[in-house]
């Protein structure tokens, strides 16, 4: 059931990228957003891949999952997701340590869907570290969203909840509208749900709508 979504999602992202690079020759600042935000797409893939290429048994359980999950291509020509690529790119920090830490981000993600949560939470927190020692709150908003994320899936809501909650703060604070929409969306379902405060968890409907 993977392979037939696995080539379908290739062969639209490789027609994205082709277009992109045909584009990218017009010199505007967005063809540079959509390249990078499809090479963001293209780690994310070789993760889910590499993962899958050395799954045992509970692993196949979630490969499914971890595919259906993959990004929209379509994401790289919509403004939300150009928005969340200049977020890490309008940074101080030098690009080879910024792509390190998205790469491990990255890694991050796909090892939670995959139900690797002791690897997950391990370079989660590693990750998070590492943006914190950068000091770019890009990085650091999208790492507490990572970590919170895997936080949830192993169960610790309380935990979940605070990384959560930071991502969300500094992720608003830098305008990055994406990550912040995606803790709200998180915090949703861990305060309202996991936690039983059903009031809070309509007041971060609302925030996720906003």
């Amino acid at each position: 059931r993977t392979e037939p979504a696995l080539e379908a999602w290739t062969q639209a992202w490789s027609a994205a990228r082709t277009q992109a690079c045909l584009e990218a020759r017009s010199g505007r600042s967005e063809d540079a957003l959509r390249e990078d935000c499809l090479e963001h797409q293209r780690w994310q893939l070789a993760s889910t891949l590499e993962v899958l290429a050395t799954a045992d048994a509970d692993v196949v359980t979630q490969a499914v999952t971890m595919v259906s999950e993959l990004p929209r291509v379509q994401a790289c020509d919509e403004p939300g997701g150009l928005a969340a690529v200049a977020a890490t790119t309008n940074s101080e920090v030098s690009p080879e340590a910024l792509e390190q830490v998205r790469r491990q981000l990255v890694r991050v993600a796909v090892d939670g869907r995959a139900g690797r949560l002791d690897q997950a939470l391990s370079q989660g927190q590693q990750a998070l570290q590492e943006a914190d020692a950068l000091a770019d709150e890009a990085l650091q908003a999208e790492a507490s969203y990572q970590l919170g994320a895997v936080l949830g899936r192993e169960g610790d809501h309380a935990q979940a909840e605070q990384r959560l909650r930071a991502s969300y703060f500094r992720a608003g604070s830098i305008g990055d509208d994406p990550v912040a929409m995606q803790a709200a969306i998180a915090l949703m379902t861990t305060v309202g749900h996991r936690l039983a405060r059903s009031r809070e968890g309509a007041d971060w409907s609302e925030h996720a709508r906003m």
